[in-house]
């Protein structure tokens, strides 16, 4: 019996579960009768590329009540400096050499040497212990503490891998924004700090440093996407429960077709990839709110998530800090008019590089997706009309 203790007062406002299409062959079919209380409680990580928006993603996650462990109020990172961990940039840039097929991102622990397997099994391992809160969560969410760290992206692998040491699962929210904007985004920090470990014959001055950025963005956030899709453990049952299915056709964008990482075993795995436009746009708003409360196992009410997408401010990320020119929307899509001061070789090169991505294709940038979900249980402006906040 999948569901052996079934809740004697289930909540009249929980969403049923529709009926689920066949699963693609490699996928773990969820049991019909599962609902978002069944699921386990998880640690959440938030990932992505510096300059993403992923400040944002943190105040949308404490606005529906998850514990967030920050070491910075301004960025809402944690810096991992704790008990001599000496910064995030010391583990990736052992790791990185030699996960560059991946992108940096798309690889199992098993593929690491093992030095370098054990000392990062080892600094990850000390990482959750100095951050996770002391005081164990009681609470009803699927999430019991998170935290953010851009940079993290490269390390999914190896934390899921300690959690599931731990029998202990993860959940992944992957913050992305369009690769182009990125490429003039004044925060480079990823590309200067890490490129020459990833392409150490390529100097970014022979490509252009935002050819260069285009480039790592779409190695890194193709990577990071495509490991998540492939360790999904419920394979899209988030989607089922709310009645929506994905918008994009993104399966031809998976790339070689390889196992699962072994060191997972059984453990609890979700990944939800959000574009921070749609936390921008407010006709996107209400459906990005509603995918990641269910995500998290918070309130899927129509009162909850269009109250809590009302409040939600909007946040560039560190170096948008203090700015107010304009509309935070305009500088959405900036690239169009960045091109245009550039001189016509650097544009050409970064156009080249736009036309190579597969990632402004997967993640809907181009040609541009409304919407990645569809189905008539998202919720709109329409919905949040009514609702009294």
């Amino acid at each position: 019996n999948p569901n052996p203790n079934p809740n004697p007062n289930p909540n009249p406002n929980a969403v049923q579960p529709a009926q689920p299409p066949p699963p693609p062959a490699n996928a773990v079919a969820p049991p019909q009768s599962i609902t978002a209380a069944d699921l386990p409680q998880t640690m959440i990580m938030i990932c992505g590329t510096d300059g993403s928006g992923t400040r944002s993603a943190v105040k949308l996650l404490e606005s529906l009540g998850v514990q967030m462990s920050v070491d910075d109020r301004g960025t809402m990172d944690i810096h991992a400096e704790r008990g001599g961990l000496g910064g995030w940039p010391v583990i990736v840039k052992k790791i990185l050499p030699h996960v560059k097929e991946g992108g940096g991102t798309d690889y199992h622990v098993e593929d690491l040497p093992a030095g370098v397997r054990e000392e990062a099994i080892r600094w990850v391992t000390n990482l959750i212990d100095l951050y996770k809160p002391r005081q164990a969560y009681t609470g009803a969410l699927r999430v019991t503490w998170g935290f953010k760290a851009p940079i993290s992206m490269h390390l999914v692998p190896v934390i899921s891998h300690v959690l599931a040491s731990r029998g202990e699962g993860l959940r992944v929210l992957h913050v992305v924004r369009d690769g182009r904007d990125i490429s003039f985004s004044g925060n480079q920090s990823p590309v200067e700090k890490l490129w020459a470990s990833v392409h150490p014959d390529v100097p970014v001055s022979s490509i252009g440093k935002e050819s260069a950025a285009l480039t790592w963005w779409n190695e890194n956030n193709l990577g990071a996407w495509r490991f998540g899709q492939r360790h999904l453990t419920h394979r899209d049952v988030i989607n089922q429960l709310l009645g929506v299915a994905p918008a994009i056709n993104a399966g031809r964008f998976l790339g070689k077709k390889r196992g699962t990482q072994a060191s997972l075993g059984q453990e609890y795995f979700d990944y939800l990839m959000l574009r921070i436009e749609d936390l921008v746009f407010e006709e996107r708003k209400p459906a990005l709110v509603q995918r990641v409360a269910a995500f998290v196992g918070a309130e899927t009410t129509p009162e909850k998530v269009c109250c809590t997408a009302k409040r939600q401010g909007n946040d560039m990320g560190s170096h948008s800090r203090g700015n107010r020119r304009g509309d935070v929307r305009s500088r959405y899509g900036k690239w169009r008019g960045k091109t245009q001061q550039m001189s016509a070789a650097d544009r050409d090169k970064l156009m080249s590089t736009a036309r190579d991505s597969q990632g402004l294709e997967a993640f809907g940038y181009e040609p541009v997706v409304e919407s990645v979900w569809t189905g008539s249980g998202m919720y709109s402006t329409g919905t949040c009309a009514t609702v009294s906040c």
